[in-house]
């Protein structure tokens, strides 16, 4: 099976985890921030959809003068913000 038939499956293995992750944070019944419940998981969303990519929290924005919550980087080069 070449790499571009797997994707699919791939995919949908890391978004069924994705959502049972989730819906165990959220089912515990321990009072949190509800968005911050989401960092956790989508970073390991992206990590699983391609190999290269990094995440990292509270991502500094010195132009915006804000924090996004995920910074996202593939091959080093830093390419979007979640």
């Amino acid at each position: 099976m070449t790499p571009t038939t797997n994707r699919p499956n791939a995919f949908r293995t890391a978004a069924h985890a994705f959502a049972e992750e989730l819906r165990a944070s959220f089912a515990s019944g321990i009072p949190a921030q509800a968005e911050d419940q989401l960092k956790a998981p989508v970073q390991t969303l992206l990590r699983a959809v391609k190999a290269r990519v990094s995440t990292r929290t509270e991502a500094q924005v010195y132009q915006l003068g804000g924090r996004p919550d995920i910074g996202v980087s593939v091959r080093r080069a830093l390419c979007s913000y979640v």
